[in-house]
């Protein structure tokens, strides 16, 4: 889906006032849905398997760099536990889909990463989150550290830009 829409995402770029500066992308979360079946308690197989994942990346990559934007890829966030629906998700997936995300974007050392898989796994703040079966963030709190830390990131890119 990532791929498909990246073009329409970033609109007509090349015309003067709609630039990017920078840019920060992920789909992880989104690709390593499987599709829980209760009758057999299994999950079946990922939205988009690793070696497509990672290809789509690579992809991504290359549309994304014709901008001239500052890129920033922002790792996969946990999932607390086994969620066991018609989107699920199991828990340790997101550092498989990270490692092979990592695999592709070392290849590009320009690229910052925002690393909120870390953040998530260290920080306090998301201790009660832990307890879920979310693998989103609504509390306020934790919207403000996953911001800050992108923020921070945003910043960063921002000072290495020609002015």
């Amino acid at each position: 889906h990532g791929v498909n829409n990246t073009e329409l995402w970033l609109g007509n770029y090349q015309e003067k006032g709609l630039h990017w500066d920078v840019i920060q992308f992920n789909h992880g979360l989104h690709d390593l849905k499987q599709a829980y079946d209760p009758k057999t308690d299994t999950f079946g197989p990922f939205a988009i398997p690793i070696q497509t994942y990672q290809q789509n990346l690579e992809k991504q990559i290359a549309i994304l760099k014709k901008t001239g934007a500052k890129l920033i890829w922002c790792n996969t966030t946990p999932v607390p536990t086994d969620i066991k629906s018609q989107y699920g998700r199991r828990k340790g997936t997101p550092e498989t889909y990270n490692n092979a995300a990592l695999e592709i974007i070392s290849k590009h050392p320009e690229i910052l990463i925002t690393d909120l898989h870390a953040l998530v796994n260290n920080s306090p703040t998301f201790q009660p989150w832990w307890k879920t079966q979310d693998p989103h963030f609504y509390k306020p709190e934790e919207q403000q550290a996953l911001g800050q830390a992108v923020a921070e990131t945003i910043k960063k890119a921002l000072e290495n830009l020609p002015e």
